[in-house]
């Protein structure tokens, strides 16, 4: 009976190795059917691989069989999310084992523009920084001389080609990827005007490198990404390319690059912005060019530049132009709806501005932002915990002393209505460090009035867990200092209670007091000594 058990064991194991073996022999045969087709197998086993095939070719000798699967395995690697400089030079190796199996005659398996494009992919997802930027151009060129010395269509750059070359610069991370990147751009305009390359750009050529200069922190960034954007639309007029026309994305990255340059000429760089968004309305609502449409992104990079001028002029440009846009979506003339995130950058603006009845402004906003939402449908503005905290911020800003009561009711008014309405979401340790700024700056000191607000908001934020630094250095603004020793219990800046400061969102060095379980166990300890 032992020796049957055996012998059905010893089958057992021969059909297991013969079924593994003819899985083996399958997966080897159908190359195409594991590597370049959607299964289970984790992508490291994938990529373990293709790297096993790739250096098994690449070692075969000239005439091997195993070259006919060299096709599939570049589709593998075309298709590996999980791209290193090792894989791009173990794929290079193999374009040479392709090259030297044609130079023998023994089969014609050159690479293609197809097969060159995934090398450059690859180069590009490789996070190669510079490396593989100069590697890409290296390429390209290569390219482009065997075509024109071959007069080979089979090689020759395509739009896919260029566009990886420029996105492997945008991705480089290197100070001059711009100019790099710039110049790889107009070269292909070069080859295609005299006649060497029928590859014309298109707008994402422009927009990679109108990104990039967005991104730049050359002096000249702005400019030069104008310059472009005019080259841009020149050429597309001139070819009459309708591919070739800006976009919403060009636009917005020259805003962007105009938003993000330091000038000492500070309003120059505004009207600047002002005139870019001016030509984009004009071609969108009176030429009808949908292609560039302003959306979100759009006006927030405007608003928040303007944000940062804290004037009265840049404040009220701000505000007209939200004013636009309400009424654009209220006659469904755009394709979007404007978010709170638009709206509380205008808000921003006034409270950042410190002009008398900014607070008014700010108020205004708010009130026009809320009607949008409980009676235009707008449901993307719903308003939050930041726009609500802004308006707190310019009345608590107002410089006029007769109108410090005045802003300080519309700030009372603006946090009860945040505290009544779940769906804008909770105060935090802004919210009622503003409003204790506000006890500060609009309230009489010593007075009654001042007393009780600023011990409610505080007894407020220990309560909602929220006692942060900015809640401490407005509390000691706001209260005299027998207000502020009583407020505290005892407890120091640096030593506060757990629960006063559960749900602060801000780093802080301070310590939080021992638990009773600690201090009734030091107190045991110490009468134990004592005794």
């Amino acid at each position: 009976m032992t020796a049957t058990r055996t012998t059905t064991q010893t089958c057992r194991i021969e059909s297991s190795l013969v079924l593994s073996f003819l899985l083996l022999l399958a997966l080897v045969t159908h190359t195409e059917s594991y590597i370049t087709f959607k299964t289970y197998i984790p992508p490291i086993r994938q990529r373990q691989w293709l790297t096993q095939l790739t250096g098994d070719i690449c070692d075969s000798p000239t005439g091997s069989r195993l070259i006919d699967s060299a096709p599939e395995v570049l589709r593998g690697w075309s298709m590996s999310k999980d791209a290193t400089v090792e894989n791009a030079m173990a794929v290079e190796s193999l374009f040479k084992r392709l090259v030297d199996e044609s130079k023998a005659g023994e089969r014609n398996v050159n690479p293609t523009t197809l097969d060159y494009n995934i090398i450059l992919n690859l180069w590009v997802k490789s996070r190669g920084g510079v490396l593989a930027s100069e590697r890409c151009e290296q390429i390209l060129t290569t390219m482009q001389k065997l075509h024109h010395d071959t007069n080979d269509f089979s090689i020759q750059p395509n739009l896919e080609t260029f566009k990886s070359v420029l996105l492997s610069w945008k991705n480089s991370g290197v100070p001059f990827a711009a100019i790099r990147a710039q110049r790889v751009l107009e070269w292909m305009i070069q080859l295609y005007e005299a006649g060497e390359n029928d590859v014309l750009p298109d707008s994402d050529c422009f927009d990679i490198v109108l990104q990039i200069w967005s991104r730049s922190d050359d002096p000249k960034a702005a400019y030069k990404a104008e310059q472009l954007l005019l080259t841009q639309d020149k050429l597309s007029q001139i070819v009459q390319s309708h591919k070739l026309r800006p976009t919403t994305m060009s636009f917005n990255a020259v805003l962007n690059a105009w938003a993000k340059k330091v000038s000492p000429e500070a309003s120059h760089k505004y009207k600047k912005l002002v005139t870019l968004l001016s030509l984009m309305e004009h071609l969108y609502f009176e030429m009808g060019n949908t292609r560039v449409e302003p959306d979100r992104c759009t006006y927030n990079i405007v608003f928040c530049a303007l944000a940062k001028g804290c004037s009265f002029e840049t404040a009220t440009r701000a505000d007209k132009i939200l004013r636009s846009i309400e009424y654009h979506y209220k006659n469904h003339e755009i394709s979007w709806q404007p978010d709170a995130i638009l709206f509380n950058a205008v808000i921003a603006s006034w409270a950042h501005s410190d002009v008398t009845g900014a607070y008014r402004k700010a108020q205004s906003i708010l009130d026009r932002q809320l009607n949008l939402y409980n009676h235009a449908g707008c449901q993307e503005c719903r308003p939050d915990v930041i726009g609500f905290t802004s308006v707190l911020s310019s009345c608590a800003s107002e410089p006029k002393k007769s109108e410090k009561a005045k802003a300080f009711n519309v700030a009372l008014s603006n946090i009860q209505t945040l505290e009544k309405n779940p769906a804008f979401g909770k105060a935090n340790h802004v919210t009622y460090g503003t409003m204790l700024k506000a006890c500060a700056r609009l309230l009489p000191a010593g007075s009654p009035e001042r007393t009780k607000w600023t011990r409610h908001f505080f007894q407020k934020s220990c309560e909602a867990g929220m006692v942060g630094g900015m809640v401490l250095g407005r509390l000691r603004e706001a209260a005299s200092p027998e207000e502020y020793k009583e407020l505290m219990q005892g407890y120091s800046k640096n030593f506060l209670p757990k629960e006063w400061t559960v749900n602060v969102q801000e780093k802080s060095g301070r310590r939080q007091p021992p638990s009773q379980k600690t201090l009734n166990t030091n107190s045991n300890s110490s009468n134990g000594a004592k005794r």
